[in-house]
């Protein structure tokens, strides 16, 4: 995976600031889904292509300081 993505470049990909994307992960208890659940979901939920689901995903987890035994990608 690329390193993180600024939020300017965010905004452009998926119209969302990283604190919009933050906000909706923490508001489905995201803390507690693996990394594929938190991708799945944004890729399912907002149409957001899959590399920048994969990214928002791992910035929140790094975000949130927060890691389960299932994840990967």
């Amino acid at each position: 995976m690329s390193r993180q993505i600024n939020n300017t470049q965010l905004i452009m990909d998926t119209g969302r600031s990283w604190d919009d994307w933050f906000k909706l992960l923490d508001a489905i208890d995201g803390r507690k889904q693996s990394l594929r659940q938190l991708a799945n979901h944004l890729s399912d939920q907002y149409h957001i292509r899959w590399p920048v689901a994969e990214q928002v995903a791992l910035g929140y987890r790094l975000q949130t300081q927060s890691s389960t035994t299932t994840d990967t990608l």
